[in-house]
């Protein structure tokens, strides 16, 4: 086989594993951590350290050992990983997942697949060197075998969702895994015997390197590389939190990520130079759509990958612009895979005890504005600096003024304020008080000016942006809503609202409803979602009525007010922050002055369900969401077993499956069907300000378990039936088969 072809092959199954264990380990891990979003930014985490582990070990005993012996250790480390096939799950029992999230996980990944993960993290830098050593390629730049890698990467990330997950189930997966690591494992051994066989000296060891990398190279490679992977984590949660949870939506980014490096690490660096020339029309379109509301609006979403794409091309371009020599290859990606650690540990460990908001998004989107191509002009280049600095600072003191005149700009032209409001809210997606017009109109101009100033001088496109962007909260405000409590951690961001002109005070996880209650009146009545359980409750037996009840997910405890005095009810929540609100009188007052007997565990839904004597509940509830987001593992056969063993004869199992982007009735009526069960169903309307359009599904097994329960297409309650899909089981489900659109 040609050496390019060897290599080429042997760099792209490595990159392809390598991306490949990412979701599935993730997809394992789920069960344990209740399906949050940051189990993907955590594991993303622990890859990228383990990536900069594996680019460390390339480069020091490659210093240390040559070639020739350190491709001898290499094969020996190889063999050992062996023993870690076929893949599975080594849990960190000693830890306890829902107290220490991070660290569970972080221990359970390096137990797993620690040793395979670091060897496939390693084996781009060295394939790359022994490239470059190689007699038949010597001279020729190896870093294009960087571009193949991330090709590798890109074609592992999309398959995994779109032909791996819906085609076969887990043990498959792992299986087939284990199977290419072997393969991989042999390319490895004869790229070395190849190397060795072609050498033409005794020790191929890379010959002393006499001019040393400048640390402000290396800091600027660090800094470029910090800036995209920060940035990818960042629009991720922007995204999924702020904007909508939809399921996959953690996939565009990262492949963008990977396509970039593929774009900018090939010979030719294609639409490097057309992103570093369009980043500020990119920018003014997207904080356009910001101020005026139209990210929000799903197919406009995509701005912000769009611009991350750009951002990531620019950055990459920058790196590949400024790669060293051969002979410092393992030192630059170490230093750059610190940087992509660095963004890592920015955003999944700092960000979250930092900001309560998703601000980590907005300090990347400043920052990357200082990263470009600079256009120096020899005759004026002195005015241009001084621009530099005078642009942004103007700008400003125009934002400054403008928000000043918002004291009274109202009470001097109250008619005109009052008509442009209107008229705003008519046509905007966010609402605002009318003292913001100055301001909303000062950075409306601004950002039209944006593209004239900024192209060619990166530190002037950086400034004037970030005043923009600090601008930008000011500008608008919502009328009624008042954010009284506000909370972010592992989990996600909690929200407490309160609107007076409606009574309310709201729950809000991430962007989804997860209770309200009354300010005052009548304030123990069940509302959002789950007033349709007093119409199943009344029409159940009276010992199941007062039986014991399990509920997974606490909410805001409406459900505690659906039983009797003293009646036993087990609610299990794996968010401590939705407890602590929960309990807090201040904002919601279910827990303190309902009457059932309220046992509450930290702890994921199905575990402590699982945990539970068999035939103990009349009643079991499932409400247990992260956002929008699906805790799947809640919803297989094996989890709806364990539910069933949990129920008392007669008992039914209620399921709260209200989704804005997925459509969970037919995959529960696929378990119940594989199960034989009896399953029901029945889609709510919106009742009044108090009761929200809710869906919501019931099982037994048998149909008279429901009682006096009216089932029948003029009811509402209807029979669900199956469509002959797989049923979805821990070793098997397809996301892709709910999604509602």
């Amino acid at each position: 086989m040609h050496v390019s072809l060897l290599f080429t092959v042997t760099i792209l199954l490595s990159a392809f594993l390598l991306f490949l264990i990412q979701p599935m380990m993730a997809k394992l891990v789920l069960p344990y951590l209740g399906g949050a979003p940051a189990v993907w930014q955590t594991a993303m985490l622990f890859f990228q350290a383990t990536l900069l582990g594996g680019y460390l070990y390339a480069h020091v005993l490659r210093q240390k050992l040559g070639t020739r012996k350190h491709g001898i250790l290499h094969i020996g480390l190889l063999a050992v990983s062996l023993i870690c096939l076929p893949l599975t799950i080594h849990s960190a029992a000693s830890v306890d997942p829902a107290a220490m999230p991070i660290r569970w996980l972080f221990l359970t990944l390096l137990f797993s697949v620690g040793l395979p993960f670091f060897l496939l993290s390693s084996n781009a830098p060295l394939i790359q060197h022994w490239y470059a050593e190689h007699p038949h390629s010597r001279g020729r730049d190896p870093y294009w075998l960087y571009s193949a890698s991330n090709a590798g990467s890109l074609i592992a990330l999309l398959a995994f969702p779109f032909l791996l997950e819906p085609l076969f189930d887990v043990p498959y997966q792992t299986g087939s895994w284990s199977v290419l690591y072997i393969l991989f494992v042999i390319l490895v051994i004869s790229s070395i015997w190849h190397l060795r066989k072609h050498s033409t000296t005794e020790e191929t060891q890379t010959e002393t390197v006499t001019t040393a990398i400048p640390w402000r190279t290396k800091c600027y490679w660090l800094f470029l590389a910090f800036l995209p992977s920060s940035m990818m984590l960042g629009v991720t949660t922007y995204v999924t939190t702020d904007i909508a949870a939809v399921p996959l939506f953690w996939i565009i980014p990262l492949a963008l990520y990977l396509l970039s490096f593929v774009f900018t690490f090939s010979p030719r660096m294609p639409f490097f130079e057309w992103c570093a020339k369009e980043q500020p029309i990119a920018m003014a379109i997207l904080l356009g759509a910001i101020l005026i509301g139209l990210d929000q609006i799903s197919p406009l979403q995509t701005l912000h990958f769009v611009f991350f794409f750009i951002c990531a091309m620019v950055c990459h371009g920058q790196l590949a612009r400024h790669k060293p020599d051969s002979a410092h290859l393992t030192q630059f990606y170490v230093w750059m895979s610190l940087g992509g650690v660095m963004g890592g540990i920015f955003n999944a460990l700092l960000a979250p005890q930092l900001f309560v908001h998703t601000s980590e998004y907005s300090i990347v989107l400043c920052l990357v504005c200082f990263i470009g191509i600079k256009t120096i002009s020899e005759d004026n280049e002195r005015w241009e600096r001084i621009q530099d600095f005078l642009i942004p600072a103007a700008l400003a003191v125009l934002l400054f003024i403008a928000y000043s005149m918002s004291d009274w700009l109202p009470a001097l032209f109250p008619d005109q304020v009052a008509a442009f409001t209107e008229w705003y809210v008519a046509h905007s997606q966010k609402k605002f008080q009318g003292e913001h017009i100055p301001l909303f109109l000062a950075i409306g101009a601004a950002i039209l000016y944006l593209p004239r100033f900024a192209p060619g001088r990166p530190l002037r496109f950086g400034l004037y942006t970030t005043a923009l962007i600090i601008a930008l909260p000011y500008s608008s405000a919502h009328q009624n809503n008042t954010i009284v409590h506000e909370q972010r951690n592992f989990f996600g961001v909690s929200r407490v609202f309160e609107i007076p002109e409606r009574n309310l005070r709201t729950f809000v996880h991430g962007t989804t409803l997860h209770g309200m209650q009354p300010m005052s009146g009548e304030r123990l009545n069940l509302t959002s979602y789950y007033y349709p359980m007093l119409e199943v409750l009344d029409a159940l037996p009276k010992h199941i009525q007062t039986a014991p009840m399990a509920l997974g997910g606490l909410g805001t405890g409406t459900l505690t007010c659906l039983g009797a005095k003293d009646q036993p009810i087990d609610i299990f929540e794996i968010d401590e922050a939705v407890l602590a609100i929960a309990s807090d009188t201040r904002f919601f007052t279910y827990l303190s002055d309902c009457p059932m007997n309220k046992n509450i565990r930290i702890v994921d839904a199905r575990i402590g369900i699982n945990e539970a004597p068999d035939g103990q509940y009349g009643i079991l509830i499932m409400d247990a969401y992260s956002s929008d987001a699906l805790p799947m593992h809640l919803m297989t056969t094996e989890a709806l077993s364990i539910y069933l063993s949990k129920l008392q004869p007669g008992g039914i199992m209620a399921f709260h499956i209200s989704n804005r982007y997925l459509s969970l009735a037919p995959i529960l009526a696929n378990i119940a069907d594989a199960l034989n069960l009896v399953a029901v169903e029945k889609n709510y309307g919106k009742q009044d300000e108090l009761r929200a359009s809710a869906r919501w599904v019931l099982m037994a097994r048998k149909q008279e378990d429901f009682g006096t329960l009216p089932i029948g297409t003029t009811t509402g309650w209807h029979i669900l039936t199956g469509d002959a899909s797989r049923a979805w089981t821990d070793h098997y489900s397809n996301i892709l088969e709910a999604l509602a659109y």
